[in-house]
């Protein structure tokens, strides 16, 4: 899920805005993610529709994309021009054994390299017919809260 003030963005903003060239981690992986208002609308919709109470679906927003189209995607929208570089994943299995160990809050961790190895991404047409909803496209969505 993206937003303003989101963990996820948040961080890789921070990434792309200071790091001199920018790393991403084995971007093959595809994500789906959804924005906040999309999500809050399921939420509300859900919470006042007899009909689908007490039902799970799976969400996501319009756009599967890789770890690598994400980044490009913010950089595109935060308007920065710089080179990225793809790391592959088991070079970097040391170095999140180490960060781990010597830091309080490190930079990347084992069990997120293991989830980075697994797509996350769903079928939304169940979503889309039971809450009707415009999704709004990544590109959009990051649009409205990133300066």
């Amino acid at each position: 899920m993206i937003g303003k003030r989101g963990e996820f963005i948040t961080m890789l903003s921070k990434i792309v805005r200071e790091a001199p060239v920018v790393p991403i981690i084995d971007g093959k992986s595809k994500v789906q993610p959804i924005y906040v208002e999309n999500t809050i609308d399921c939420i509300m919709k859900s919470l006042k529709e007899p009909g689908i109470r007490n039902q799970i679906f799976e969400i996501g927003g319009p756009d599967q994309i890789t770890y690598k189209e994400l980044f490009l995607t913010l950089m595109d929208v935060l308007t920065i021009k710089k080179p990225a570089f793809e790391i592959p994943i088991w070079f970097m299995w040391q170095a999140a054994y180490i960060f781990e160990r010597s830091m309080g809050k490190p930079p990347i961790t084992t069990q997120q390299l293991i989830m980075l190895q697994e797509d996350n991404i769903c079928d939304i047409r169940e979503m889309q017919n039971v809450f009707n909803l415009h999704l709004i496209p990544l590109k959009e969505a990051l649009q409205t809260f990133l300066p």
